[in-house]
């Protein structure tokens, strides 16, 4: 960039990476479905508006006056961002990445977070400034392995000001759901389906399998059983499961 006003503009419907800095610009805009990763530096002296399709922070990032995310935008990443961030899509960090947030962080009603859960450790974020979780939002979490009952996860360690509890929390897993508690940060709980394995059948043979997994399941696996727990924990219906006990 150089006088006047200048602007990025990611477009495209491809994946695409970029390690270097963005340097001299206004205005960041993250257009169309693709998805971009960027990992260099990227100060931008006005907004950042993620419209369309996925923008990964793995570096730095700054905004003057704030970025905002359209219902039909992802941020993600495990990076750094300097500025407030207004969530009207989705904020999905992924994996176990930390992404850090130097500002305030606005969930709006409509809005998603995504995290990945397994075992002990999730995907989060880490607030700085004022964190706000509205009733209307929807934290979506996608549980990639096995997860005991009752674990823990902070998914947001907020910085300042109370967090709220979103309106709906979703799981992907057919026997671990949970519950959440925003009275500082915003917590989770895991809640592992009583007799899940068990009852995912009415083959006689697919449930007595079942039984044995449950008690597994509730004791600690280790081992081949981890190995087989780590899958079904990922499976989303009763059918899913039944058929891959059979197998």
């Amino acid at each position: 960039g150089g006088a006047g006003t200048d602007t990025v503009n990611l477009q495209g419907t491809l994946s695409n990476t970029f390690n270097g800095d963005i340097l001299n610009f206004e205005t960041f805009n993250k257009e169309d479905a693709g998805v971009w990763t960027l990992g260099g530096n990227v100060p931008v002296v006005n907004d950042v508006n993620i419209n369309g399709g996925t923008l990964h922070v793995n570096g730095t990032m700054s905004s003057g006056t704030g970025v905002t995310i359209a219902a039909a935008g992802t941020l993600g990443g495990g990076g750094t961002i300097t500025g407030d961030i207004t969530n009207n899509g989705m904020v999905s960090p992924g994996g176990s990445n930390l992404l850090t947030i130097t500002g305030d962080y606005t969930q709006n009603a409509g809005s998603t977070l995504g995290i990945s859960a397994s075992g002990t450790t999730s995907s989060s974020l880490a607030v700085t400034g004022t964190t706000t979780v509205n009733a209307g939002s929807t934290v979506q979490v996608t549980v990639d392995g096995y997860i005991a009952n009752g674990t823990t996860f902070k998914i947001i360690d907020a910085g300042a000001a109370a967090v709220t509890v979103p309106g709906t929390i979703t799981s992907n897993s057919y026997a671990v759901s949970f519950t959440s508690d925003g009275t500082a940060d915003l917590d989770l709980a895991a809640v592992r389906q009583a007799n899940a394995y068990s009852t995912a059948s009415t083959n006689p043979t697919v449930e007595a399998v079942g039984a044995v997994l449950d008690q597994i399941a509730a004791s600690g696996p280790t081992g081949d059983m981890l190995t087989v727990l780590n899958l079904l924990d990922t499976l989303g219906s009763a059918e899913a499961v039944a058929d891959a006990m059979e197998t």
